[in-house]
């Protein structure tokens, strides 16, 4: 069966749409600059909050698809079970053992609870995984920044995404990111528009849906591939 976009996808092109139809509205009419600048500048920061919850919501989506048919630890990308792993195991008396500052004893005391909580149950094929949300893969690295994208696409088993990106986008993919991203660092940091119009913010709307658009059909081939169309049809389109 053929792609279909994810529900996070369609949200996203709607405010994107939404901001367009503004922004067009500002070129169109003639309103006091000072009003111009603001629609400006709340459309590159709206801009990129969608691009945020898209992250958000996708990989929330990408994780009730994977628990349809994924119970046990083994069921998982290899990646992400590593990851799930690592994540919950309660480390810090187990790094403090290696520099002295907690006994051998309490590390494996440490160790021991974590095997027998949620670390555990992904390395356990007799236990059933615990319920996976998109912040368990996501974590604490939700901004669509390069690094946090190539962090979180390895987790699931993605190497080099942005080459990925690249190569389904005939362009830089980390350019386009890139072009949204340091107009709202810059606006945040300064209060100031970065001497931009509305057509350029137009336009970097949509290399933005673009590049949305590739990261969607990568989601959907790690889907498709381990877990079957339907997988991803009942849960995140």
């Amino acid at each position: 069966m053929p792609y279909k976009k994810s529900k996070a996808r369609k949200t996203l092109q709607l405010e994107f749409k939404g901001i367009s139809e503004r922004l067009r509205a500002v070129q169109r009419g003639s309103i006091d600059q000072g009003v111009k600048e603001y629609v400006l500048a709340a459309s590159i920061f709206l801009a990129h909050a969608s691009l945020e919850n898209y992250i958000s919501d996708v990989f929330s989506d990408f994780a009730k698809g994977i628990q349809s048919v994924a119970k046990k630890g083994g069921d998982l990308p290899d990646n992400l079970r590593s990851h799930l792993f690592l994540h919950n195991l309660n480390k810090v008396k187990i790094y403090g053992a290696a520099i002295g500052l907690n006994s051998e004893k309490e590390a494996i005391e440490s160790l021991n609870n974590s095997l027998k909580g949620y670390a555990g149950a992904v390395v356990d094929n007799s236990r059933d995984i615990f319920i996976l949300n998109g912040k368990h893969i996501y974590t604490n690295y939700k901004y669509p920044s390069k690094d946090n994208l190539i962090r979180v696409f390895e987790r699931v088993g993605v190497n080099k995404i942005f080459k990925v990106l690249s190569a389904r986008m005939k362009r830089d993919s980390a350019a386009v990111l890139e072009s949204i991203g340091d107009l709202r660092t810059q606006l945040a940091h300064t209060g100031q528009i970065p001497g931009i119009s509305a057509k350029d913010i137009i336009n970097r709307i949509g290399d933005v849906e673009s590049f949305v658009g590739a990261m969607d059909r990568v989601l959907y081939g790690i889907i498709v591939a381990k877990y079957k169309q339907a997988a991803w049809d009942g849960y995140l389109v």
